[in-house]
Parts: structure tokens; C-alpha cells; sequence
């Protein structure tokens, strides 16, 4: 039987609780703001990075090395824009447009884009590619910049060791496509992974993180109607065979998928 002190314990809690996600959703709001202006203010200089990323390729196609660079940038720019575009729109209802998308593609092109900044950090990245899996529905550029911050991620906390292996698996699974990214690093405690996909919830220092890329990466695989979860350790050990840290699992539907548990 509940006593009185327990149950105004309780309330109690439940008050606390209360307060903490009014001021969640305050700060939200206030993101939501800002994340409006900064689109606008990074949308005037991306144009023009992208324009004059177009003359110099224009001016040197003979530099084939040059050129697969230069229509790298090109092609991120149209990305970042069509992200910042999206950012505009934060507040309003977003229509879902089907469509095939590549995710080995996907993952190769967010590779690519980290191949000096790995270099540097002395992490070794590489693909696996077990069997054809099939196009994913959904929007090209906003799945990369998930695969974007879990590389991000694997990158900085392997960083932090003086490098370290970082491994993608594509494969198809159960009418879909899962994707694995794993790093050799210490991973986090259980109990820290319970929050991990919460907004404003990080484990870097102050002015390293704002605790919102893990939040968004699983707001949009689940626009998407996908999932993503963190791996165990025995799930790591029997993809790869060998010691890793920490590790995410991504699963899409193909473009006639129906949802799974990844």
C-alpha cells in the first residue's frame, strides 16, 4: 500500500521530471531560431564556394586527380544546400518522397570526405561489401550526413588514442540495407548508452560537442522509417572477428521494404 510520503515522493518526481523537459523543449524552441538564422547567414558563402569551385573546374579538366576533387566539393556544397534548405523548413511538416538510393554510394562518398582528416588522426577506414544490397527509399543527402557524424564520431574518439581502425559493413538485411560503423576505440558505458540518442546528451568536452548529432542521426533514419541502435559487444565480435569499441547499426528499407528491427 502507497503512503502518503511515497506518493508526494513520487509527485515529486514527476513535477522534476516535468520541469526538465519544459526546459528541454525551451531550448529546442530557441535552437529552432537560431538554426533559422545561421541557414540563412551560411546560405550567401556555400553559393559562393560552389561557383567558384565550377570556374576552376571549368579551367582545369586536364588534372583529372584536380577535377574528381574539385566536383567532390561541388557535389557536397549541393549537399550542405540541400541540408541548409531543410533547416529552413525546420519548424514546418515534411512531406516523405520515396526513392533509390545507393547506401554503398552513400558510404563511399562520406569516406571520401574524411580520407585527410583520418589521415591526420591516423585511423584507417575501410568498406565491406557482403552481397548487392538494394536501394534504400529516402532523401541521398540526409542519410549521408548520418553516415557523416558516425564517422565523425569514430574519428574523434579514436583521435583521442592516437588512431585506430574504423570499419563499415553494408549488407542486405530482412528487405532492406543495414550499415555497420565500428571503431576500435573504448566505447562507453552501458549506462551512458542508455542516453545516447538524446538531445544535448554528449560525453565530449565543453565547445567539442552540442550533443544533437546522434539526436538528429535517428530522427532522420526514423523519418525514414528505418532504425539505429548501438551494438553489443558480442554483435561486434561476430560481425568482424576481432576487438571493437563501439559500433552502430543502421537499417533501411529497400524502396518496397517494409520496417524491421535492424
Amino acid at each position: 500500500m502507497t503512503t502518503d510520503a511515497q506518493r508526494i515522493e513520487e509527485l515529486e518526481q514527476q513535477i522534476e521530471e516535468m520541469r526538465e523537459k519544459i526546459y528541454r523543449m525551451g531550448r529546442l524552441a530557441e535552437m529552432g531560431k537560431l538554426i533559422a538564422v545561421t541557414a540563412h547567414e551560411l546560405s550567401q558563402p556555400l553559393l559562393g564556394i560552389k561557383a567558384f569551385a565550377q570556374i576552376i573546374q571549368r579551367k582545369i579538366n586536364d588534372d583529372k586527380d584536380v577535377s574528381k576533387k574539385i566536383a567532390i566539393i561541388i557535389q557536397q556544397a549541393k549537399i550542405m544546400e540541400n541540408i541548409l534548405n531543410g533547416l529552413k523548413d525546420f519548424t514546418r511538416p515534411q512531406s516523405y518522397t520515396p526513392g533509390g538510393i545507393d547506401a554503398q554510394q552513400v558510404a563511399a562518398d562520406a569516406v571520401e570526405l574524411f580520407s585527410e582528416r583520418a589521415k591526420k588522426a591516423k585511423v584507417d577506414i575501410s568498406t565491406e561489401l557482403s552481397g548487392i544490397p538494394p536501394k534504400v527509399s529516402g532523401n541521398r543527402g540526409q542519410l549521408q550526413q548520418v553516415v557523416v557524424n558516425l564517422l565523425s564520431n569514430a574519428i574523434d574518439a579514436l583521435a583521442k588514442n592516437g588512431g585506430g581502425r574504423v570499419r563499415l559493413r553494408i549488407e542486405p538485411k530482412n528487405n532492406g540495407t543495414s550499415l555497420i560503423v565500428a571503431d576500435t576505440g573504448d566505447g562507453i558505458d552501458a549506462e551512458i548508452q542508455k542516453h545516447i540518442f538524446e538531445p544535448f546528451f554528449t560525453t565530449k568536452a565543453q565547445g567539442e560537442g552540442t550533443g544533437m548529432g546522434l539526436s538528429i542521426c535517428k530522427e532522420i533514419i526514423e523519418y525514414h522509417h528505418g532504425t539505429i541502435r548501438v551494438l553489443e559487444s558480442a554483435e561486434l565480435h561476430q560481425t568482424f572477428g576481432e576487438k571493437f569499441g563501439m559500433g552502430f547499426i543502421v537499417w533501411m528499407p529497400a524502396v518496397s521494404g517494409k520496417k524491421s528491427d535492424g
